[in-house]
């Protein structure tokens, strides 16, 4: 007996198998989100109702250069070290619809047309959730953290993780000056970055810059283009990726603010993602009425942030 489309896609899901001719996608691209996996910023564990981060907030206070006079009576401070908080998130939730009809089912009875079909819903489940993800990252509108409700563009501005960075300074994230065009922003953002390593040869400095399509092309014009002939009669200019610092930058199509850089870095900005509940595809269920059966892509997620300091953000004046 012919398996159903339902059937068939629980089968194909785990392993994403899709042999079929797929639809040209038009609208698709999350090139944030692959370069944020591919430095594991993406993090697949077992999370709680919440995720709670423990952060050490700032250097001993007790801690000092001894005197001659500690050394002939040596004292010391029996005061409790107060040098770690708690910051704590809520969990978000990400669900992609896939949904055919009784029609489907039964225009789909071939084998080729069928295994044509459930790829497509496959990689429309897939893009669809990871659009919505990458999108959620730039938005500030959802239960998802977006860049914006972590990396605060005001300077000590921002209640992260139930941290208040007017109240505790160690929680603020790094805002550089406005930059105006091509002519500044180079060394505008060489200001940021430093702010954010804090040292030469820091393994804290930003790792990823993320940023909209103005910001990217503002940043690229401002380089000194290499161009040269292939062969002879081809030519080649412009680049072909675009890095600061040795450091990706990286422009996304859902950036709410084309123009503004966002500083990340691998130890201090994580996605959070429930590895049981990540991409996980829900029972099937049927409705009578509209004679559809419908499957849910699902994740349990959250962006968090365990040390502020160390992301900065760039905007353009005006």
């Amino acid at each position: 007996m012919a398996l159903s489309v339902d059937q068939a896609l629980a089968i194909a899901w785990p392993s994403a198998i899709a042999d079929g001719k797929r639809p040209f996608n038009q609208w698709s691209e999350q090139a944030l989100l692959r370069e944020m996996d591919k430095q594991g910023m993406i993090k697949r564990m077992n999370l709680g109702e919440s995720i709670s981060v423990q952060i050490d907030h700032q250097a001993n206070p007790e801690a000092k250069v001894m005197t001659a006079d500690d050394a002939a009576v040596f004292t010391t401070s029996v005061a409790k070290t107060e040098v770690i908080s708690e910051a704590q998130y809520d969990i978000a939730e990400i669900v992609s619809p896939l949904a055919w009809s009784e029609k489907d089912e039964n225009s789909a009875s071939g084998e080729q047309a069928k295994v044509s079909f459930i790829a497509s819903l496959i990689d429309n489940g897939n893009e669809s959730h990871n659009a919505v993800l990458e999108a959620g990252l730039f938005a500030t509108d959802g239960t998802l953290l977006g860049f914006d409700d972590l990396i605060d563009s005001t300077d000590g501005g921002g209640t992260v993780g139930g941290i208040n960075a007017s109240v505790d300074v160690m929680w603020k994230n790094q805002v550089g000056d406005p930059y105006t065009d091509g002519d500044d922003v180079e060394a505008a953002m060489t200001a940021v970055f430093l702010a954010c390593a804090k040292g030469s040869g820091s393994d804290s400095a930003p790792t990823l810059i993320a940023t909209g399509v103005d910001g990217y092309a503002t940043y690229e014009g401002a380089l000194q283009a290499f161009q040269r002939f292939q062969g002879g009669d081809k030519a080649s200019g412009g680049f072909g990726a675009v890095l600061f610092k040795m450091v990706p930058v990286i422009y996304s199509q859902y950036a709410d603010d084309a123009s503004a850089f966002i500083f990340l870095n691998k130890k201090a900005y994580s996605v959070y993602v429930q590895k049981s509940a990540y991409r996980k595809l829900r029972p099937a269920t049927y409705d009578q009425n509209s004679l559809m059966t419908v499957r849910h892509v699902y994740s349990a997620l959250q962006a968090i942030v365990t040390t502020r300091s160390r992301l900065g953000v760039l905007t353009i004046t005006g």
